[in-house]
């Protein structure tokens, strides 16, 4: 007052009766600034004086301070800018110290000891005295004056008897020259304390499936305890029951299953030391119906050839706002094993489920979809296979999957179906070409049904054609006998039903010529057998109706299909006028050094007339034999 200059103990202390500051710091940011209610203040005259004071909460490079019933001079905040008693007591006094003394961890019965260091921050030397604490349990050393040097420490010790499981709280009180500070004491109880999440959300959760969440929670008190979470359904904690050590956290995985479309909330307590001490978090989560559905119910795969795997692909839609799980099953628990969806494995139905069985599961997200493959490989050419498989999830949504394909063979040709030899002399021969195409993507297996060196001979008897190319067999024609000649050769394909060829020829020599015989012969007779007109074997006579072009063509027909080229293999043909009681003749092991034992084949004539027989074929140790049988032979 009266135009004297006074500074703030906020400020730094200046030398008395100077009136202006020893420095100014400027603070690095604007922060909060918290103040006591009163000021101690220096005077041109050396007195303490106290104001109250009026600060702004938020200061930046500087404010404003006013003195009720004075006037406001701005100044700079300095460091610190949290003024509190500690730092008043060394500012106004000159004294540090620290502002209390806190026992944690003591039992009853103990005896525990904490200093208190005292300091002189002024420039001079002071006197500090203190006086004993009120109650018994807190002791100290006979109070005597404590003389400091300026930049002095002091240490005074203060121990502490409990003797029950409470509170303690008191005080010392120091006096230095110009005032009195307090420095309180206090023995805290050891606190139980745990820090859980205050709330736990599932969001949106399919309904009949279990949705996990995983959080923490702490031991921020002093003492280990015993925990104990208590929730009720639909949600569930694991662990639920342990020991958390002091400062210690546990990960608690918290699931929800709900049954139906409902919202669900509940408290989940953590009970702690049997119930003395809890924490809650609340927990929520809405259980959903979900809907899935398929871009395509309905696949044909159409013609598939044996040994190839075809591949198509379905989206399975997740149309609801949660995730849902699906599992894909069978619907028959037989099947031919030629789908696959999705994966290598499939659950077939319920209650046949074999142990090696890897069913495909998945799961889809929220309002997304997802790619199945589907394929098909089929095993046997001529089968059509129908099957479905189910998408199922877990909250009775199904949603099914029609297949269906038909298994073809390669796809093979003949160059013809008949070979003519013409007319040649006995121990002569003539050579045709066949020609074997396989127009399919895939490799074909054939092999003809009939001997290398007969009298039809073939220079080789199997083989494989590349995808989408060809191969070709030379028939060579070497009769021993002057006849004509006839017989079907049957290419057995795999995957495919056999394909037929015909070979005709005729031998003569210069004593016995007989008249050439062709294809279209060997049709007619045909034709008439199978028309009734002629028994096998019987010539025709003057008196024989000549089949007309109908039944010929008919007659061809019927000989090219399936079941009629599958039928040839197994059984002899019945319109030939004669049979054999057996197609080979296994002689077994023999030795080089006798004669094996005979074998007896018969020939029988199943026709009306006489026949003549004779037997035919090539030289079986002539070149060029590739047979399996000749290979055997030379192997022995």
């Amino acid at each position: 007052s009266g135009g004297t200059t006074a500074w703030a103990a906020l400020a730094p202390v200046c030398e008395r009766g100077s009136g202006v500051p020893a420095a100014h710091t400027r603070p690095s940011r604007a922060c909060p600034v918290r103040v006591t209610q009163r000021a101690w203040v220096y005077t041109q005259s050396g007195e303490v004086k106290v104001f109250p004071l009026k600060i702004p909460v938020r200061m930046g490079g500087g404010a404003a301070v006013t003195f009720e019933g004075g006037r406001g001079a701005p100044y700079e905040a300095m460091e610190p800018q949290l003024a509190t008693a500690r730092y008043e007591r060394s500012q106004v006094w000159g004294i540090d110290c620290a502002e209390s003394l806190e026992w944690r961890g003591w039992e009853p019965g103990g005896e525990y000891v904490r200093s208190l260091v005292v300091k002189n921050v002024s420039t001079k030397s002071l006197k500090v005295k203190y006086k004993l604490p009120a109650t018994k349990y807190f002791s100290m050393e006979f109070p005597e004056p404590i003389k400091l040097s300026p930049g002095m420490s002091a240490t005074v010790d203060v121990t502490f008897r409990p003797v029950k499981r409470e509170q303690y709280d008191d005080f010392i009180e120091f006096t230095v020259p110009g005032g009195t500070f307090d420095v309180k004491i206090c023995a805290a109880l050891p606190v139980v304390s745990v820090e859980v999440p205050p709330s736990l959300d599932f969001g949106y959760g399919a309904a009949k499936e279990t949705h996990d969440r995983h959080f923490a929670f702490t031991n921020s008190g002093e003492l280990a305890v015993d925990f104990e979470w208590k929730v009720n359904a639909p949600f569930t904690f694991m662990p639920r029951v342990g020991r958390l050590e002091p400062g210690h956290s546990a990960t608690v995985l918290a699931t929800f299953a709900p049954l139906d479309a409902s919202v669900n909330v509940a408290n989940a307590v953590c009970m702690l030391d049997g119930g003395l001490y809890s924490a809650a978090t609340k927990v929520t989560g809405i259980g959903k119906y979900p809907y899935v559905r398929l871009s395509d119910s309905d696949i044909d795969f159409g013609e598939v050839i044996v040994g190839r795997t075809v591949e198509q692909e379905v989206r399975l839609v997740n149309q609801s706002v949660v995730g849902v799980s699906y599992t894909v099953e069978r619907t028959a628990a037989e099947h031919d094993h030629v789908y696959r969806v999705g994966g290598p494995g499939l659950v077939q139905g319920p209650g046949q489920v074999p142990e090696q069985a890897r069913g495909h599961r998945g799961r889809l997200a929220a309002e997304s979809n997802e790619v199945i493959k589907v394929s098909f490989t089929p095993a046997m050419t001529g089968t059509f296979t129908s099957e479905s498989f189910r998408f199922v999830t877990q909250g009775g949504n199904v949603a099914t999957l029609h297949l269906r394909g038909t298994a073809v063979g390669p796809v093979v040709t003949l160059s013809t179906s008949a070979l003519q030899f013409g007319s040649i002399a006995v121990g002569a021969t003539a050579t045709k070409v066949l020609y074997i195409e396989n127009a399919s993507d895939v490799s074909a297996h054939w092999q003809i049904d009939a001997e290398c060196l007969g009298t039809f001979g073939l220079d080789r008897d199997r083989g494989v054609i590349a995808p989408c190319s060809s191969s070709h067999v030379t028939l060579t024609f070497a009769p021993v006998e002057a006849a004509n000649y006839h017989r079907r050769l049957m290419v057995v394909l795999r995957d495919r039903a056999p394909l037929a060829l015909d070979c005709v020829g005729t031998c003569y020599t210069d004593k016995r010529r007989p008249a050439p015989m062709f294809q279209s012969h060997v049709q007619d007779y045909r034709a008439r057998c199978t028309a009734g007109i002629l028994a096998p074997g019987q010539p025709p006579g003057e008196a024989a109706r000549v089949p007309d072009e109908e039944e010929v063509t008919a007659q061809a027909a019927g000989e090219l299909t399936t079941s009629a080229a599958f039928t040839s293999l197994f059984f002899p043909d019945p319109l030939l006028a004669m049979a054999l009681d057996a197609r080979d003749v296994d002689f077994g092991a023999c030795s080089r050094l006798r004669l094996s034992e005979y074998k007896v084949v018969t020939v029988t004539n199943t026709s009306a007339q006489k026949l003549t027989v004779f037997w035919g074929g090539q030289d079986q140790l002539q070149a060029g034999d590739t047979s399996a049988a000749a290979a055997a032979a030379a192997a022995t």
